[in-house]
């Protein structure tokens, strides 16, 4: 009985180290494979990475021209404004200048010989001045309103 045994497991190690090469041989075509897999999968990520990184690059490109665009544009509204603000004291100064009343020491002296010249009345001419200063300092103030409004709608962007 002992050869029987002998017998049998010889024949167990034998069976065993047949299915345990074919084993390790078959394995071997699918560890290869599965590298392989994860090679190209790694390749898929790697590009896919590379086109999201140039799509981001792209839109970060964009805000940097629109901030700068932005901040080109309210340092041109704050300059317009300044100027339109000197235009406005300007105006005011002019009008106060043409509303105060002034001596008449302008005055022709009257001759015998001549005909008398009639006074010039402040009322026609001053009045055409103050309508158009009154329409010029109007005009300040809504580019005032616009210009306030326009820096509000373009700060947030920055």
């Amino acid at each position: 009985m002992t050869s029987f045994y002998l017998k049998l497991g010889a024949g167990l190690l034998l069976v065993l180290a047949i299915f345990g090469g074919g084993w390790k041989v078959g394995s071997g075509h699918w560890h290869s494979k599965y590298d392989s897999l994860v090679a190209e999968d790694w390749k898929v990520k790697a590009v896919g990475e590379r086109i999201a990184r140039v799509a981001i690059e792209a839109q970060l490109a964009d805000a940097r021209r629109i901030a700068q665009t932005n901040a080109q544009v309210i340092q041109d509204v704050q300059t317009d404004t300044a100027a339109l603000a000197a235009d406005r004291d300007r105006l005011r100064r002019l009008l106060a200048s043409a509303t105060r009343p002034r001596p008449d020491t302008h005055r022709v002296p009257e001759t015998g010989d001549q005909s008398p010249i009639a006074p010039v009345t402040g009322a026609s001419g001053d009045g055409r001045l103050v309508d158009a200063a009154e329409r010029a300092i109007n005009e300040c103030r809504r580019n005032s309103i616009l210009h306030a409004a326009l820096i509000a709608q373009l700060k947030p962007q920055l």
